[in-house]
This record gives structure tokens, C-alpha cells and sequence, in this order.
């Protein structure tokens, strides 16, 4: 079977101070290494896997960016596969000059952290993402969701709009930037920012390698 290469990702980039939009094909280098840039993890991660798994995958990931939800099923896939061995890590990177809804909806998958149900909450917004992102006003979308959910609909409303959510998003992104995220999604393996995989099977190579087994 034939696989196909994922889509390009939408990248960053700053000149003279104006942000602007670019656009780079998918490819990688050997070992799929991007950057020595190094990331660090804090206490309040949100995170699936095993805490003290031998490799670390972090990803920035924006709700609203159509190569987010491309490659969505292929970090779950990791993670079913890998779930002894990795610790997969999301963190917030809404790109919100393009993306005008992107950050309500990662209030969104933050509000359902609280109570337990991110993946479930991350799932679903990738998966309905055409529809609430088509949205003038997504907040009703989000409310449907986290009721299908069984969230606490006062309590999710009180948190997607709180100080402390906008807080921990913001801190996400600060944290994106300070270890140069070009763009959404960008993942970090072993701490370190690599070129976005072209497939699965080229996904799974770079995590047996870190691994150090053989494919």
C-alpha cells in the first residue's frame, strides 16, 4: 500500500517585526532532527502515557490548523502503541492572527481538563473543527460539546472564560516561542524540535529510534 505524505504545515514568520504566513513542504533531514533548540517540561503538563516513560513527546498544536487535525489520530496512534513507553505532551499554540476562533477553543479543551476529559474534549474539537470553526460565535458548539461529554456545564463555563485558563494557555505559547516554534503543529522528541513526519511509518521510525529498537 502506498503512503502519502502529510499535508504542509502553516508556519510563522517574523520580518522586520510584522508577522507573516509561509507555507513549507513536509520534509526531513536525517533522523528528522530540525533544531537543537531544547524544551523543558513543567508541573502542570497535560500529558498521556506513562510519567516515567523513557521518551518525551511534545506537541504545540493549534485547534483551528487543518494539519493539526491530520495528524491528530497519527499522535493517538503513538500513544495506543508506545503507551508503555512514551509520554505524549500537548501544549497550547493558538495561532490566533489567522485562526480567530483557535483560542476559545483550546479555553475549550483546558475547561474539560479540569474535569478530567481533555483527550476526550481534543478529540472532538479536531473532529468537528470544520464546523466551529465556520462559526461567527463557536461558544455554543463548545457548550454542546463538553454536555455530550458529561462535563459540568456551569463549571465549564466558569473555567473557559477564567483568568487561570487564559493564564495557562498564554504560558503555553510564551513557551512555544521562547523555544521558536515555527508554526502549528510542531513536535519535540526527547526535548528536542524535529521535521513534522511524513506518514505514521515514518512517525513510528523516529519514535524507535529514540527508542533505540530496531523497526
Amino acid at each position: 500500500m502506498k503512503t502519502q505524505t502529510l499535508p504542509w504545515i502553516i508556519m510563522l514568520a517574523i520580518v522586520g517585526g510584522a508577522i507573516g504566513i509561509v507555507t513549507l513542504a513536509v520534509t526531513g533531514n536525517k533522523g528528522g532532527e530540525l533544531s537543537p533548540v531544547a524544551i523543558q517540561l513543567g508541573p502542570d503538563e497535560i500529558w498521556k502515557g506513562k510519567e516515567d516513560a523513557r521518551v518525551t513527546l511534545v506537541e504545540y498544536a493549534d485547534f483551528q490548523c487543518p494539519a493539526c487535525s491530520t495528524y491528530a489520530p497519527l499522535v493517538g496512534k503513538i500513544a495506543e502503541e508506545f503507551k508503555d513507553e512514551v509520554r505524549v505532551v500537548f501544549r497550547h499554540f493558538p495561532l490566533r492572527q489567522i485562526h480567530s476562533n483557535a483560542d476559545e477553543a483550546s479555553r475549550a479543551a483546558h475547561a474539560a481538563f479540569l474535569q478530567g476529559r481533555f483527550w476526550e474534549m481534543h478529540d472532538r474539537l479536531f473532529q468537528e473543527q470544520r464546523a466551529w470553526s465556520a462559526s461567527k460565535d463557536p461558544t455554543g458548539l463548545f457548550d454542546a460539546y463538553a454536555r455530550d461529554l458529561g462535563l459540568n456545564e456551569e463549571q465549564f463555563k466558569n473555567d473557559i472564560s477564567s483568568d487561570a485558563t487564559r493564564a495557562k494557555i498564554e504560558a503555553d505559547v510564551q513557551s512555544g516561542f521562547q523555544a521558536r516554534v515555527p508554526g502549528t503543529p510542531t513536535f519535540f522528541l526527547q526535548g528536542r524540535m524535529m521535521q513534522n513526519p511524513k506518514n505514521y511509518e515514518d512517525f513510528r521510525l523516529r519514535i524507535q529510534t529514540a527508542l533505540g529498537q530496531d523497526s
